[in-house]
């Protein structure tokens, strides 16, 4: 008879390579753990890296707003200061091209060669506050104004005459109020015409159809040293009509005026 012991050979054969697959189990264990602590590491190092890269992008866009927004204040503080230097610089600037322009008007009055004499006068009211194209002068009765004087602007434009005479004061009425009519000539045609207010330094006139007027054209006063009341603007005209319409205005600005001349 064949020995039955083996019956146990297979047994033992998987108990064999159980024994080698635990021992190289082991072997991978054992040399696996520091490749994986070296990845985990890694992980979470770059997961780190990552996180404080972040962090540091957050805080510098936090920073670089709060600059913005501080440059943002500090040039809209820069602006509104150098705002307030221009206010200040044309504010200074405009009273010294007044302070000029009345050097100039004083001086034109006080150099005039006629043999006429003039007195200064401070003009105390003008339009619009004045009403219907008036002047209030300082200096009335007491320095010897009387009614119908005329007075001057800039040393040689008639402007008006005095209409009324106070203690103190006078009212001139300028020749452009309203339906004031002042007979005057229109150079260079030389024709006489009436020259008719109305109001705010404009005047107008009518003259014969065929008569041609251009840029340039200016209504003189009736005297030996005449002077200049308007000047042309445009013509108003219709051809049906005989007569057109001429258009004027001062030569200077009423509303400027701070000094006149009264004619004694």
């Amino acid at each position: 008879m064949i020995p039955r012991q083996r019956q146990f050979a297979p047994t033992h054969t998987k108990t064999r390579q159980l024994r080698v697959i635990g021992a190289l189990l082991f072997l991978v264990i054992i040399f696996a753990i520091p490749t994986v602590r070296s990845v985990t590491r890694r992980s979470v190092s770059a997961v780190g890296i990552t996180i404080a890269r972040s962090t540091h992008a957050i805080g510098g866009l936090f920073v670089t707003i709060g600059t913005t927004v501080r440059s943002k204040y500090s040039l809209a503080n820069e602006n509104d200061a150098l705002k307030a230097q221009v206010s200040e610089l044309n504010a200074r600037l405009a009273q010294s091209d007044q302070t000029a322009r009345e050097n100039v008007n004083l001086k034109s009055a006080m150099g005039r060669n006629e043999s006429a004499h003039f007195i200064l006068a401070t003009v105390i009211e003008k339009p619009p506050h004045s009403l219907y194209d008036t002047l209030v002068i300082d200096g009335g009765s007491s320095v010897g104004f009387s009614v119908g004087q005329i007075v001057y602007a800039n040393g040689e434009t008639p402007i008006g005459s005095i209409e009324q005479v106070l203690p103190s004061t006078a009212i001139v009425k300028l020749y452009s109020a309203p339906g004031e009519e002042t007979e005057a000539r229109l150079m260079p045609s030389n024709i006489d015409v009436t020259l008719t207010g109305k109001g705010g330094g404009n005047f107008y006139t009518t003259i014969p159809h065929d008569v041609t007027v251009s840029d340039g054209a200016t209504v003189m006063t009736k005297e030996t040293n005449a002077s200049t009341i308007a000047v042309f603007q445009k013509v108003v005209s219709d051809a049906r009509d005989s007569f057109q319409t001429i258009l004027l205005g001062a030569p200077l600005n009423i509303y400027e005026l701070n000094f006149v001349e009264v004619r004694q």
